[in-house]
């Protein structure tokens, strides 16, 4: 896209020949116009976001901004970040941030978007530990890029949290987010493997979004997310359930007894994976569903001996 060459309330667009501008209107116009043929299925709210990106404000206040006009640095900046998004490239790896249950989250390559239906699965968390009415200990395996783990710490009072990571690009994302909360300690190493031995048997809640399609379902996934989000974050051998299997198998030895085990699944999985809870030794295993009604996790309580 050349900014602001087939929109009438452009003046013009930066070109060698001199000095010219655009209007916010004008700017978005032309790039909801681009991204409408693009990957996205949202033009308009990324046309926005992107243009609130480089205007350093909210999106919502580009109603006010209008008759703004943008800098030639600026229009350069929107046309490389519309470049990227219509090669498929995320557009939280693009602003470098996601929204994750009112927060903030940085991301990039190399760490898991968050998504809304993960938000469901750290909300049962949540609500299972400002339950307890004391303080409390949480597990977030596979943390990627520390969005439940920050979660759990923001919207539980008293709740210290372990975060567990086994990829250096996405402990580095981690890291980030996580910085400035000293409830949340960050380790690296896979599954249960880093945590301190002092925590078997006391912990509240296991929480987990681990990956969970097939190398064969990575082919369906949309560009975006198959082109460029993490392998390993993704595919899970065994039909896609070999590392909910193990995170499940594992999560005895770290609750106490009536603790939470939360794992995030694809639909279709839940059989299987509810059967490996009460072979594991929980009770009240069951499947939950997320905003659009599909499975989206399994849970169960450990039994009191």
């Amino acid at each position: 896209m050349t900014v602001g060459t087939t929109c009438p309330n452009a003046r013009a667009v930066p070109t060698a020949a001199g000095p010219v501008s655009i209007t916010v209107r004008a700017a978005l116009v032309a790039a909801r116009s681009r991204l409408a043929t693009a990957v996205t299925t949202s033009p308009d709210p990324e046309a926005a976001e992107l243009l609130a990106t480089v205007l350093g404000v909210e999106r919502s206040r580009l109603g006010l901004e209008q008759s703004r006009e943008l800098s030639a640095k600026q229009a350069r900046k929107l046309e490389s970040m519309l470049e990227r998004r219509a090669a498929g490239e995320p557009l939280q790896y693009i602003t470098g941030k996601a929204g994750f249950r009112g927060l903030d989250v940085e991301v990039g390559a190399g760490a898991l978007v968050p998504r809304p239906e993960t938000e469901v699965v750290a909300g049962r968390a949540i609500e299972f530990l400002n339950r307890m009415g004391r303080k409390a200990l949480a597990v977030d395996i596979g943390t990627g890029s520390g969005c439940i783990a920050l979660a759990l710490a923001r919207e539980v009072a008293d709740c210290e949290v372990w975060a567990t990571e086994i990829s250096v690009q996405a402990c580095g994302w981690a890291e980030r987010n996580l910085a400035g909360q000293p409830r949340v300690h960050l380790a690296a190493g896979d599954l249960y493997e880093p945590l301190p031995a002092e925590l078997r048997g006391a912990v509240d809640v296991v929480v987990a979004n681990p990956p969970y399609f097939s190398a064969d379902q990575l082919a369906s996934l949309p560009v975006d997310v198959r082109e460029h989000e993490p392998f390993v974050a993704l595919v899970s051998p065994g039909g896609g359930m070999a590392l909910a299997l193990r995170v499940i198998e594992g999560a005895a030895i770290w609750l106490r007894p009536g603790g939470l085990l939360v794992v995030e699944m694809a639909e279709g999985q839940g059989p299987v994976l509810v059967e490996a809870l009460r072979r594991n030794g929980f009770a009240a295993a069951r499947t939950g569903r997320d905003l659009a009604g599909r499975d989206r996790f399994v849970e169960g309580v450990l039994r009191r001996e």
